[in-house]
């Protein structure tokens, strides 16, 4: 029997838009619906038991363990939420596009916010005196790797 630990997420309206997610309860896009379903069928085809499965909060984690659960034939296996699966938190930019960011600050202001691992991040919005701030990159992770 086999077993993995691997995290599975369906593509979202947001994902095919080029936004922020992050903890954004985007919706399942139908390919999003598609891939959850095909995950579900490539585990079974390998010979994977699933025991539990381990999901954030988030509506289409949840619906992905469903939809993969169902291929399975696995409905009856418990499904364990913790917020700290969520993925990172983008702060302010969450529901903003990518591009539009990218295009206002620059690609290395932007890759800095996006891809930095450790160091703090805050931007301040040119129409607005609030601040837009991120989960950092290792914080993110750290908090997702306590369920591994």
């Amino acid at each position: 029997m086999a077993s993995s630990r691997d995290r599975v997420a369906g593509r979202t309206e947001h994902n095919k838009l080029g936004l922020f997610t992050g903890w954004e309860d985007a919706s399942l896009a139908k390919e999003g619906i598609a891939e959850a379903k095909r995950a579900g069928q490539l585990l079974r085809a390998h010979g994977f038991a699933v025991d539990a499965v381990y999901t954030s909060w988030l509506s289409r984690a949840i619906e992905t363990a469903w939809l993969a659960l169902q291929e399975l034939d696995a409905l009856w296996v418990p499904i364990i939420k913790s917020w700290r699966l969520n993925e990172r938190m983008y702060g302010a930019l969450t529901g903003l596009s990518k591009k539009a960011i990218l295009g206002e600050h620059g690609a290395d202001s932007a890759s800095s916010l996006i891809l930095n691992f450790s160091k703090s991040r805050r931007w301040r919005a040119r129409d607005t005196p609030s601040t837009w701030s991120s989960e950092r990159l290792h914080v993110s992770r750290r908090r997702r790797s306590t369920h591994r």
